[in-house]
């Protein structure tokens, strides 16, 4: 899905924009300020988030249904069961599991 250029885009608050113009105007000034890039990273990334959402990119349509219909939901599998169930034994982490 695009972003088309009629999508409302949400805005930095009054001060988390102070905060965005200070980290930035410090980083300007000296460009090993780390924790300042990591700030207006921070505060610019939340609201490019907030957009994307609103935009319903993050939605699954029915391609992407598709993409994951055979595909196992991770959460919800016992992981510590596979790990013991019957494989082969030239499979990845077999000489582990016939230590155990």
């Amino acid at each position: 899905m695009s972003l088309s250029r009629h999508t409302r885009v949400p805005q930095l608050s009054a001060a988390d924009l102070r905060v965005l113009a200070g980290c930035t105007l410090r980083v300007l000034r000296d460009s090993n300020r780390t924790l300042d890039i990591i700030r207006a990273e921070e505060l610019s990334a939340q609201t490019q988030l907030k957009s994307l959402l609103q935009a319903g990119l993050f939605e699954l349509d029915d391609e992407a249904r598709a993409l994951f219909a055979d595909r196992p939901i991770l959460a919800q599998t016992d992981l510590d069961a596979r790990r013991t169930s019957d494989s082969p034994t030239n499979a990845a982490g077999a000489p582990w599991r016939s230590q155990r």
